[in-house]
């Protein structure tokens, strides 16, 4: 996700450092082969453990391991998504408090500024989680 952020940015028009967008970009690989080869290394050592536990166990046994081992895949999947949306999240609602931050040194009508602004300054706490 955050890959094809940099990509999107990186291709956008705007008056960027290319240079240092293309650097995060290579480190952004490099950290996507590490998680490639430590996820293959992960994946050996789970089904040596797993083949050393049903060594151990019953047929019943085994088959509330295999659900156990399930959920926990899946519980850990989901918990990682939901960290990765509060993370970007949390950069959209510090993008937004710039920019509504940019709107105060004007002179107008505070009802008119965008309504966004008015969200952030209502809802959202100084560390970025809700009120």
């Amino acid at each position: 996700m955050q890959l094809d952020r940099l990509h999107s940015v990186a291709m956008s028009n705007e008056n960027i450092d290319k240079e240092l967008i293309s650097a995060r970009i290579e480190r952004l690989k490099r950290q996507l082969d590490d998680q490639t080869v430590l996820r293959k290394a992960f994946d050996r050592r789970d089904a040596e453990v797993d083949r050393y536990i049903f060594s151990m166990l019953n047929d019943e046994r085994r088959s509330q391991w295999r659900i156990y081992k399930e959920t926990w895949k899946r519980l850990t999947t989901e918990r990682q998504e939901i960290d990765e949306r509060l993370f970007l999240g949390r950069e959209q609602i510090s993008a937004l408090r710039i920019q509504c931050a940019s709107w105060e040194g004007f002179d107008y009508d505070k009802s008119r500024r965008p309504h966004a602004c008015q969200i952030v300054e209502k809802d959202v706490g100084e560390n970025g989680e809700g009120a």
